[in-house]
């Protein structure tokens, strides 16, 4: 096994750790929540993989990417909702029910919109591209819905006893998360790096901003459910477009692009947060009667 296939087996369990986390503190009932309420499950599909992919395609065609680049890119694009996503999603103080099942359904939903997003790079593309279809619902089915599916069932026999548990098993994610993709950093800075020049870093920025104002523009009157959104929005899944990009040809130059957008995704919501906390701060407080 080389280095590069032990990291990438590393991150994913990692990311699965996380999802099952939050499948421990999580019900039946929030799971299903969001195939009740059909209007505001299409916007968040829109906001999250039609508003995003598309905003990247665009801005790769305007700025003229190079092609391996630009299937990088867009290929992130289209690959919804790491698993820190619903960890983001839930510091926005939105209901959990909403959190979960906007997390399930949407990146359910993208059963459908890579296809469709791998369709259109296809026709802009002078490469043949692949996006098996059994390859991405694998992917979904065994790091999101097996662990989700696991963690609630975990919850649903022992409540307290995974209430417990999921701080402990979100931490070991969270810490192997951290520490494998600055391990992928420092290991693939020379392949990332040289794509900073031509437009790249413009493209990935504008679209990570795209998907923010996408998730508060539809995210409903609710503010918690629109930085909830926002969040999704922006928030993209790595290890998805790793797995697609490795079954095409051009997997080398494309994997570069997925580092430079995870490395670029990464430092615009580290940011993004901070600005939200120095505006927290700065908001007064009810005073208690």
């Amino acid at each position: 096994m080389s280095t590069q296939e032990i990291f990438l087996l590393a991150l994913q369990l990692s990311l699965i750790a996380i999802v099952l986390s939050v499948g421990m503190q999580s019900r039946w009932s929030d799971l299903t929540y969001m195939f009740g309420r059909p209007a505001i499950l299409l916007k968040a599909i829109v906001a999250v993989n039609v508003i995003v992919p598309a905003v990247a395609v665009a801005l790769c065609l305007l700025l003229s990417i190079p092609p391996s680049t630009r299937a990088g890119l867009i290929l992130m694009a289209a690959s919804p909702l790491a698993a820190s996503a619903p960890l983001k999603m839930l510091r926005t103080e939105a209901e959990r029910s909403y959190v979960v099942g906007t997390y399930a359904a949407v990146i359910l939903s993208a059963l459908v919109t890579i296809p469709a997003t791998a369709e259109v790079l296809k026709l802009i593309s002078p490469h043949t591209f692949k996006v098996p279809m059994d390859l991405v619902a694998k992917f979904i089915f065994i790091n999101v819905f097996l662990p989700l599916l696991v963690g609630v069932a975990i919850n649903a026999a022992r409540q307290r006893l995974a209430e417990r548990l999921a701080p402990a098993v979100k931490f070991v994610g969270l810490v192997g998360t951290v520490l494998i993709v600055l391990l992928i950093f420092v290991r693939f800075a020379r392949e990332f790096m040289p794509l900073t020049g031509d437009g790249t870093v413009f493209v990935i920025i504008a679209t990570m901003a795209a998907g923010v104002a996408a998730g508060y523009a539809l995210g409903g009157p609710d503010p918690a459910n629109r930085k909830t959104l926002a969040e999704a929005a922006s928030t993209r899944h790595p290890s998805l477009a790793v797995a697609i990009a490795g079954v095409n040809p051009q997997y080398t130059h494309v994997l570069a692009a997925i580092i430079l957008f995870l490395f670029c995704s990464t430092l615009f919501g580290l940011t993004m947060a901070g600005v939200r906390s120095i505006k927290s701060r700065r908001t007064p407080q009810p005073v208690a009667p």
